[in-house]
């Protein structure tokens, strides 16, 4: 009986994890549709729109433009001004082009890495191509697999994506074993796999069912969330946004920035939704819904208030920063700017730094009033960071265009550091860089000692991650404290 409820439950989890999967397809071929290309304009005319709505779309990497008859992409995102010529067989390897396809591809175009590739062939004679990072559904099979499934597999098309090790490779497509869990995804032509461990599944039914079962319902409610906006229609989550902003269920958490001396120096505001059935949802749950629907700038604005009343009682040392995450559209919201300068007022009164954080794609829109913007923060004394540097289109150009105070280095140079020779030598140039430009430099994502200390020798002004801290409600956060022993030392503050 307990080798049956846990097989089923593997089969619920593998469920859960595909139907995260295909609404994140589905969503994505909706973007797809919602761009209307003139069939004779010039790549020049589309660029901005093409950059615009793949830096404000999650998960996405890049979007092309290709044309059907000569067979070549002429168009994007993620090139300079957009210009490129390429066969479009470098993105799509099918023979005959459908109407519309998914297939797994991994070139030069893509980053020599992965990543899910998916089109619409338009009646104009174009096809519009998204390039999705596999990085996001590597997260939703690690979440699935636990302890109890060996083999986990994304299958699309002739090859699938499956864990090898503490990582997850392409390979050609396999039969699935007659024990493994199936699903395949409605109308799509994907399927996952997830083939039973059975050492560990004999193991946890025998001495921690208990536990196997804890953890599967925590993943079960995680995952519920996803199917919970898919059913709902829009209206209703507008709805229910709105009604749960005017309860502040939306409500801020703080993640310390540890810095000199192994004490905090800082907080980054993160939003959670306190939702009355589903527990505290992760913004990965709700922000991209909550941007489509535009009551994105109405949960900020709550959050702000919020944070404002939390930081009267001074829950962490003076001096500290305050970082606050803000969209490219919010830069020419009034609302929300009246509302940062107010903000900044009274941290000011609290002996409190506002720092400002920024993706460099959510700049590209509209460089020139981003621009006059950020150098109107910094005359107010906000100060401003750029945010995931690294990953974007324009890291370098960003750096040049806008006066910015601070640098983040995204967490996936921080994987690996340790390790790896390359994140090792980039994320040193990016150290001596920001040095040569005046720029404090932030490491995210730090979640061990070693990447810790490995950070501190390069001269790291401030580190942030699970190893210090995971993100914290006020109430813990006035309690929280780092322990120094055996912790990574920083030598190099100035």
């Amino acid at each position: 009986m307990a080798s049956y409820q846990s097989r089923q439950s593997i089969r619920l989890l593998t469920e859960r994890g595909s139907a995260m999967i295909e609404l994140s397809l589905r969503n994505a071929y909706t973007v797809l549709d919602k761009i209307a290309l003139n069939p004779t304009a010039p790549c020049q005319d589309l660029y901005a729109d093409l950059q615009k709505i793949s830096a404000a779309t999650p998960y996405f990497r890049s979007i092309y433009i290709a044309d059907s008859q000569t067979q070549r992409i002429f168009c994007s995102s993620a090139h300079a001004l957009g210009q490129i010529d390429s066969p479009i067989q470098t993105l799509i390897s099918d023979g005959a082009m459908q109407a519309s396809g998914i297939a797994w591809h991994k070139n030069s175009l893509v980053s020599n890495r992965e990543a899910l590739v998916i089109y619409r062939k338009l009646d104009n004679g174009r096809v519009l191509i998204g390039v999705l990072d596999s990085q996001y559904y590597k997260d939703i099979l690690q979440l699935v697999m636990g302890l109890r499934v060996k083999t986990i597999t994304l299958k699309v098309g002739n090859l699938q994506l499956v864990n090898q090790g503490n990582d997850f490779v392409l390979t050609p497509l396999t039969e699935a074993k007659n024990d493994s869990t199936l699903v395949s995804l409605d109308q799509l032509p994907v399927k996952v796999t997830a083939e039973h461990n059975h050492f560990q599944l004999r193991k946890y039914i025998e001495t921690n069912l208990p536990l196997a079962f804890l953890l599967g319902m925590i993943f079960l409610a995680w995952s519920s969330r996803w199917i919970w906006l898919r059913l709902g229609e829009k209206n209703n989550f507008r709805q229910q946004v709105i009604e749960s902003i005017a309860q502040q269920q939306f409500i801020p958490y703080y993640q310390p920035v540890i810095g000199q001396q192994n004490t905090i120096s800082g907080v980054e505001i993160l939003a959670r939704w306190q939702h009355p059935t589903l527990g505290v949802l992760n913004p990965a749950v709700f922000i991209q819904q909550a941007e489509a629907q535009n009551v994105l700038t109405q949960i900020m604005l709550s959050l702000i208030q919020q944070a404002e009343n939390d930081l009267t009682n001074k829950p962490i040392p003076a001096q500290s920063r305050v970082g606050l995450n803000m969209t490219a559209q919010q830069l020419t919201e009034q609302p929300m700017l009246n509302a940062i300068f107010a903000f900044n007022a009274k941290l000011k009164y609290l002996d409190y730094q506002l720092v400002i954080e920024l993706t460099e794609e959510g700049l590209v829109s509209d460089p020139d009033l981003a621009n006059k913007i950020i150098q109107e923060m910094g005359q107010s004394g906000i100060m401003v960071a750029i945010d995931d540097f690294g990953i974007g289109h324009s890291s370098l150009a960003s750096l040049s265009r806008f006066p910015f105070h601070y640098l983040k280095i995204d967490k996936s140079f921080i994987d690996h550091i340790v390790s790896r020779e390359k994140d090792q030598i980039i994320v040193a140039n990016m150290v001596d860089m920001a040095r040569q430009l005046n720029l404090n430099v932030v490491a995210e994502g730090v979640e061990s000692k070693d990447q810790a200390d490995y950070l501190a020798i390069l001269g790291i002004d401030y580190l942030q991650g699970f190893y210090f801290s995971k993100p914290l409600p006020i109430a813990e956060l006035a309690q929280f404290k780092f322990n120094p022993v055996n912790s990574a030392q920083f030598p190099y503050f100035h």
